[in-house]
């Protein structure tokens, strides 16, 4: 498979929104997971799908600044329609088993964070009271992610600690969203992710 290089899921997301602007925090596309060396052997893709995926993700992918030919990231879009155009055109390159076992990848990489997701809401019959409780605290989330500032992409040890800042809140978020659930969607959620699967990259 191609070479990219394994970003914090949120940073990724970060891109996103515009420069000048609020991050999307609750759009969550499904194509970074193939920038998981694992993902791709996992969904057992043939060589064409593999190509085809590819050329995909280039589309959306700038060289990293001050990094090697190999080294790239989600360039910043100023919406979000490209990038919901690329999970579409995904969708159509897999068949049933590989769509529906990369949503279960998805839900396993992004956590209770997809709870701000309609198709999961529904899945999980999520309550109006519920949702409310949902969009609050990912808020929350978004405004604490902003108040860490701009990212300076070219020092390593700035985008170390904002990381790590980063994962710091999602765990904190995570914790919060698994209290909105009964025991029920508790049980529900556990079946929505289906086997266990490992990551080569962290995403927490």
């Amino acid at each position: 498979m191609w070479s990219l290089v394994a970003m914090p899921w949120v940073t990724a997301m970060i891109l996103l929104g515009s420069a000048s602007s609020q991050p999307n925090m609750t759009f969550m596309p499904k194509f970074p997971l193939f920038m998981d060396k694992n993902v791709p052997g996992e969904l057992e893709l043939t060589a064409d799908q593999e190509r085809a995926i590819k050329e995909l993700m280039q589309s959306v992918s700038q060289d990293l600044p001050g990094g090697g030919p190999q080294r790239v990231l989600v360039r910043v879009v100023g919406d979000t329609s490209e990038i919901e155009n690329l999970d579409d055109e995904i969708d159509r390159i897999l068949h049933d088993k590989q769509r529906q076992r990369l949503r279960e990848l998805w839900l396993q990489r992004q956590g209770l964070m997809t709870l701000t997701q309609d198709s999961v809401a529904k899945d999980l019959a999520l309550t109006p009271d519920q949702r409310e409780k949902v969009r609050r605290i990912r808020e929350e989330f978004g405004q604490a992610i902003m108040e860490q500032g701009p990212v300076d992409f070219q020092d390593p040890d700035e985008m170390k600690r904002h990381a790590e800042k980063v994962a710091e809140l999602r765990q904190e978020t995570q914790k919060k969203l698994g209290q909105v659930l009964t025991d029920s969607q508790k049980e529900t959620w556990k079946k929505l992710q289906g086997r266990e699967f490992k990551f080569a990259t962290g995403g927490e």
